[in-house]
């Protein structure tokens, strides 16, 4: 044996005892510096393909997994691993190239239909996503667990097509696939509402998920009471006051979050507010997350009865008002006589789904420019999470914008603070369904593949009434939606 092949032969044997080890980095740094020395080497590419791609670190992957196929072409395996990683980079044409001669050949490989029925559902081939999707269905049947995932990506199709009989049946098995704990929900030892008739019981609605869906959902919080419930609402502690004032027959508690409380609550361990509800002698006949009442309340548009159901807490808005005149003296910006936009511009940037439907507030520039020439100044909805970049854009004279985030932890107090702008201009966030909630017109720049609950076509929407959309044609290219926007602005302030 040569001694290039004896080193690379001790490479690998070093790499795939670190990787028995657990040690990835030092397996991963052993492979790059063997395929130094072997550049077609098939086995090494497979290796830094599956390493890559198991911490999504999915460019290099993707690199490394083309070459495995180049090297091998016959390999199902490889076929996969490439096909995989071209999704996971949003290569969707490429994808589907490499993946659908997979499907035909091993029509059963493992999650290649789910992952063909998101591609084709990504890009709006809606036949073809609704075909793979059943075939994951089917694929998975006897594996509940997968199953469930099946079902809870097709339910996202379902609903954002507005198909929602069928789109909130396959909704439900998000309770399995992203699981009662990542959701926030505790599993309540009490029965699960399933349509009995609720006259005179008592009926615990568990909120889930994020602030928007609480707010959105609470919207089948008056279906409940008209079947003459008592309901207790536990929710999120941020809109808790909101929800007092907005519904005084509930009783409101706060549902505490964070990795702690889900590991007491598989444990089988009750929040505190649980514990306080029966030490108050009250007898509990169900519970329900919030999210299923539309399997029960919402299987057709007609359902929907988009009207305002929050309410502004008339305290909460006189003071308000006189926080925003003392907050704008503090940054040198007159309210005399000006237009106020309110304005919300960034979701959570810790993951892709967030930063991919938020704005730089570099990217108003023009509607700074329009305000300024118009009497007119923005005034933030922002939380302290990202509040400063409003301080930052009007130092940088970006826009003239009020930065109100040390006073919007409570959403009673962000809801009063909207009410008092003369209009509203929001991105795909909680501030969205907080104002359409409330009645308040707002204008709203989507992403083009947005989540299900706006649909893809609509300028409307079913869950508010006093909304307008305004959608990219193209993923990722804001600039139409601006221009818009900006054209929506000037018509408000010059009343063309």
């Amino acid at each position: 044996m040569n001694p290039m092949k004896r080193q690379l032969q001790d490479m690998m044997v070093r790499a795939e005892h670190a990787k028995v080890q657990g040690q990835e980095a030092v397996a991963r740094a052993l492979w790059r510096a063997a395929i130094g020395l072997d550049h077609n080497n098939a086995a090494i590419h497979r290796e830094l393909a599956l390493s890559f791609g198991e911490r999504l670190d999915n460019i290099p992957a993707a690199q490394h997994a083309h070459m495995w196929l180049l090297a091998q072409p016959a390999s199902p395996e490889a076929r996969w691993a490439y096909g995989l990683m071209l999704y996971r980079n949003n290569q969707l044409d490429k994808a589907i190239h490499i993946l659908t001669p997979l499907s035909q050949s091993h029509p059963t490989w493992p999650n290649l239909n789910l992952v063909l029925a998101k591609i084709h559902f990504a890009q709006r081939a809606l036949d073809h996503s609704d075909f793979y999707f059943k075939q994951a269905i089917q694929q998975t049947i006897q594996n509940s667990t997968e199953e469930a995932s099946a079902r809870w990506e097709h339910a996202m199709q379902q609903l954002t097509q507005g198909h929602y009989a069928d789109g909130w049946d396959n909704h439900e098995a998000r309770l399995t696939s992203i699981g009662w704990a990542q959701l926030h929900l505790c599993p309540l030892p009490a029965p699960t509402w399933a349509g009995e008739p609720l006259k005179d019981k008592t009926i615990v609605v568990h909120g889930e998920q994020g602030i928007g869906d609480e707010i959105m959902y609470a919207s089948m919080l008056p279906d409940l009471l008209a079947q003459g419930a008592h309901v207790i609402l536990a929710c999120y502690a941020a809109i808790a006051h909101l929800m007092r004032t907005s519904f005084p027959s509930i009783t409101v508690v706060e549902h505490p979050r964070g990795l702690d409380n889900i590991e007491q609550w598989r444990q089988g361990t009750m929040p505190d507010w649980w514990h306080q509800l029966l030490n108050d002698g009250i007898q509990i006949d169900y519970h329900i997350p919030m999210g299923s009442l539309a399997q029960r309340l919402r299987r057709n548009t007609a359902l929907f009865p988009r009207t305002p159901y929050l309410t502004i807490d008339p305290h909460h808005q006189a003071r308000m008002e006189s926080t925003l005149q003392a907050r704008a003296q503090e940054q040198d910006i007159s309210l005399k006589g000006k237009k106020r936009i309110a304005l919300a511009w960034c979701g959570n940037l810790d993951n892709p789904h967030g930063r991919a439907k938020s704005l730089d507030l570099e990217q108003l520039q023009g509607l700074g420019r329009i305000t300024k020439n118009h009497n007119a100044v923005f005034v933030s909805l922002q939380n302290r999470q990202y509040g400063h970049q409003a301080l930052e854009a009007h130092a940088n004279d970006l826009l003239p914008i009020i930065d109100m985030s040390p006073y919007t932890d409570q959403f009673a107090d962000t809801l009063a603070l909207a009410s008092h702008c003369d209009h509203i201009i929001t991105i795909d966030t909680s501030y969205a369904h907080l104002c359409g909630a409330a009645g308040l017109p707002a204008l709203m720049l989507l992403r083009r593949n947005c989540d299900w609950r706006w649909g893809w076509t609509r300028q409307d929407s079913d869950w508010y009434g006093s909304l307008e959309l305004i959608r990219q044609d193209i993923d990722g290219d804001w600039s139409p939606v601006i221009k818009k926007t900006e054209e929506k602005l000037l018509k408000w302030l010059t009343g063309d």
